[in-house]
């Protein structure tokens, strides 16, 4: 049961008992043609970098531990801008499903919606 519910990037099993979750990473910065290159990794998997332009984004989807130890971590730079943040940290109840991070021109914002609507800013570059 454990070995199920483990985490499961990119294998396309779907979660036992539970739905998957996903992080988005997004640019969406129209002042300037530069990438923005993104790194995320957990305790467990390293995604490597993703250098993306325009409106691309990448994404990774995944299921929770049986105990809340999913924590996955990015660090995104735009030039030479930074910015470092926890993608996702799993919590016992009421995890959000969608976890979409948007690179802006003025910092880095947080969705909880595939459509990228209603987003936060949560860090400023």
């Amino acid at each position: 049961l454990l070995l199920m519910m483990t985490i499961n990037i990119a294998r396309g099993r779907a979660c036992f008992l539970a739905p998957s979750f996903v992080v988005f990473v997004m640019r969406n910065i129209s002042s300037d043609p530069l990438p923005i290159i993104a790194h995320c990794f957990s305790g467990d998997d390293d995604l490597g970098n993703h250098t993306l332009y325009g409106n691309e984004n990448f994404h990774w989807s995944f299921c929770l531990n049986a105990i809340p130890t999913t924590e996955f971590f990015c660090h995104v730079w735009w030039g030479s801008k930074t910015q470092q943040f926890v993608a996702f940290k799993q919590k016992a109840f009421l995890n959000k499903v969608v976890n979409a991070w948007i690179a802006r021109d003025d910092g880095i914002y947080l969705s909880h919606y595939f459509s990228f609507q209603n987003s936060v800013k949560v860090y400023d570059w």
